[in-house]
């Protein structure tokens, strides 16, 4: 029987809120904004999109610990495995740094890659973007799939790795599974089995019965074996 958190309900409204921000901005495209004010909403609005996808990278990873709780799972590895790469970097950890970056880069005194900045800065470092890139939100985009629109795409991206791992770590426990059934089988083995319509008692030293065994209410006819 599956697991409730192996059903990927977190991807309907993933997808729903990614829709909503393209057609916020098929509206400002509509508006008629020039280059240069266009791309500066569409950072916002694209970086808006990296943050409810790396919402979806939390909750997954949230899953996969629940779904297989006796796996280590460090989430690092976890974004970095099962997914392909651009630039050298998985395009889930470019998903999350690009998240980051959009929830994060206000607040950081330098592009140094110190502290918890660090991995982010790497990451978008590989994908050629820097202090000096103007809408890094938007190249991270074009870096994942070449086109800015529609916002959703990357989703497909996330959901796939979603299902590689599941599969991966469905088919890591299934030699964990097929041993505790083994250990399951031999203890049902050893243990006395009770057979609908037998009656247990003891017997005294000479091999007669002496008094009826409490378990003998088991008996034919009374529906439990």
């Amino acid at each position: 029987m599956a697991h409730i958190r192996e059903f990927d309900f977190r991807h309907s409204w993933t997808f729903e809120t990614l829709q909503t921000l393209d057609h916020g901005i098929q509206k400002l495209v509509a508006d008629q904004l020039d280059g240069l004010d266009l791309l500066e909403h569409l950072e916002d609005v694209v970086g808006l999109a990296f943050v409810a996808l790396q919402t979806y990278i939390t909750g997954t990873e949230a899953h996969l610990r629940a779904v297989f709780p006796a796996a280590t799972l460090n989430s690092r590895d976890v974004r970095s495995q099962n997914c392909d790469a651009t630039s050298g970097v998985r395009y889930v950890e470019a998903i999350w740094a690009a998240g980051n970056y959009y929830k994060h880069h206000d607040q950081w005194p330098d592009w140094q890659p110190n502290g918890a900045r660090a991995g982010t800065i790497i990451s978008l470092g590989k994908l050629g973007i820097s202090e000096a890139t103007e809408f890094p939100c938007v190249e991270v985009k074009k870096a994942l799939n070449a086109e800015t629109l529609p916002l959703a795409d990357p989703l497909a991206v996330v959901s796939d790795w979603r299902e590689a791992w599941l599969s991966h770590l469905r088919t890591a426990a299934l030699p964990n599974r097929a041993a505790a059934m083994r250990r399951r089988a031999s203890v049902d083995f050893d243990r006395p089995r009770l057979s609908r319509g037998v009656r247990l008692v003891d017997h005294d030293r000479n091999g007669e019965a002496s008094r009826q065994h409490p378990l003998s209410r088991i008996t034919r006819g009374s529906g439990r074996g």
